[in-house]
């Protein structure tokens, strides 16, 4: 089940997980495709002006075995495309058994207005569920949280 952040938090911008996951970290934030890391999936990138910044895609277990993974990443959807997308791959040891889905805030088409759509978490990849027929670019904001099992 995905971690929500209770309303009067998201108000004043707190996220408790990040917080956890800060106090708990016991390696640094494994960035997609800096060097020695793994890469994007074909077509899907740090969205614009991410890269180096916090908003660029990583992720990290702390020693509880909680693994986070954020970003905001981009890919230019061509047609309908109803299925599961892979964005990246996480390493060895920070997977699921079984499938995870969350809902994340995606935009499309530079439209400001996000709209809830799924990630899934399924062994070690990361897939966005596609469910539209659009030509355009899509944003994909990342924050989720699961415990390591795989």
């Amino acid at each position: 089940m995905a971690y929500a952040v209770p309303p009067a938090l998201a108000l004043i911008g707190l996220d408790l997980r990040h917080t956890q996951a800060r106090l708990e970290q016991v390696e640094d934030w494994h960035h997609m495709g800096d060097a020695g890391e793994l890469g994007f999936s074909t077509g899907w990138s740090n969205s614009s002006g991410t890269v180096g910044q916090p908003d660029a895609a990583a992720y990290l277990k702390t020693n509880s075995g909680l693994v986070v993974v954020k970003g905001r990443v981009q890919k230019t959807v061509s047609g309908a495309q109803f299925d599961l997308d892979p964005i990246f791959l996480l390493r060895s040891g920070y997977g699921t058994k079984g499938n995870r889905r969350f809902y994340v805030n995606a935009t499309t088409g530079g439209s400001p207005n996000g709209a809830p759509r799924r990630v899934q978490v399924s062994g070690y990849t990361v897939y966005y569920e596609l469910g539209s027929a659009i030509d355009a670019l899509v944003n994909v904001d990342i924050d989720i949280s699961f415990i390591a099992e795989a």
